[in-house]
């Protein structure tokens, strides 16, 4: 679900689109921004079908949201299995994830490269590496003006700095660093806190989505499977060097200090760990990797509108 993220939707549609993703859902909760807008966008450089916004105020019947956990939870779950209910059956490959999740391969030019290759495998557990803020105080401004006349993109020399461009410090991953373990003791052990909060934390699925009954999605993936085994903990577990999430966990003290009170424990991680842990460990490799193309590719949005 999304609310209010248009200053980023542009930059996470287009790094998903050029790695093979076709078609992008995006479950709307009272955003007040002009969200809407972005599908209009896609239909005048030629690519109508690409952005779906459907509301995810099934159970409020248009009342606000007054985002309590039990709230959020429940209508969350219930965009998941409307999603795959209604468009699973005509979906080869589905991808449950956030606007704050950026997923790539490594290793493949590509997402689709990645699943030209899965011959009959048919779902992927996919693990989030963590970043902090990077310093970042402020959320990034929306690149759209709109005017009476027309809507916009963002009017400088270039476009503005990519969140990719940004987050290049991330957590330690036992995975991916030689010195995760003392990195972790130092930072996490030892601290009164709960260990937890330095969890390298999360996971998504990349699945067929006919994989799963319908009514049995969670937030993280499936909870109930047609595929036979799959219930004895056979769900495979993508390498990191062949698909990875980077989550860009904390993209602002802003953004951090607007949480609802339900996330009150990730205004205590960021206060405790933000430059300690989820801002330690320079990476850069999405913005390497793909930055570049993303960049050229929305600059043509500014040629069309």
């Amino acid at each position: 679900m999304i609310r209010n993220e248009q200053a980023y939707l542009l930059e996470w549609i287009e790094f998903h689109r050029l790695q093979g993703v076709d078609q992008f859902i995006l479950y709307d909760d009272g955003s007040t921004d002009d969200t809407d807008i972005i599908p209009l966008l896609y239909r005048s450089v030629g690519l109508p079908d690409t952005v779906k916004i459907l509301s995810s105020n099934f159970l409020r019947q248009s009342q606000a949201s007054q985002h309590t956990l039990i709230q959020y939870e429940t209508n969350q779950r219930s965009v998941l299995n409307h999603c795959h209910r209604r468009f699973g059956p005509r979906t080869d490959w589905m991808l449950l994830t956030d606007i704050d999740e950026f997923t790539y391969s490594p290793h493949y030019p590509s997402l689709i490269s990645f699943l030209r290759q899965a011959g009959k495998q048919k779902y992927y557990s996919i693990n989030v590496v963590k970043y902090g803020t990077n310093n970042r105080t402020k959320s990034p401004k929306s690149n759209l003006f709109l005017e009476p006349e027309r809507t916009g993109i963002f009017e400088g020399e270039r476009w503005p700095d990519l969140l990719i461009d940004q987050s290049i410090r991330r957590a330690p991953r036992r995975e991916l660093d030689e010195g995760f373990h003392e990195l972790y003791s130092n930072n996490c052990v030892s601290k009164t806190f709960k260990e937890s909060y330095c969890g390298e934390g999360g996971e998504k699925t990349l699945f067929h989505p006919l994989t799963c009954r319908f009514g049995c999605l969670g937030v993280h993936g499936c909870e109930r499977f047609r595929v036979r085994g799959a219930v004895q903990g056979n769900w495979p577990w993508a390498n990191l060097s062949d698909l990875r999430i980077d989550h860009f966990y904390f993209r602002s003290t802003e953004l951090i200090k607007s949480l609802p009170e339900f996330a009150q424990h990730k205004v205590a991680q960021w206060e405790l760990l933000d430059q300690s842990f989820f801002s330690l460990v320079h990476d850069d490799l999405a913005a390497r990797k793909l930055a570049g193309f993303v960049r050229a590719s929305l600059e043509r949005f500014r040629q069309h509108v």
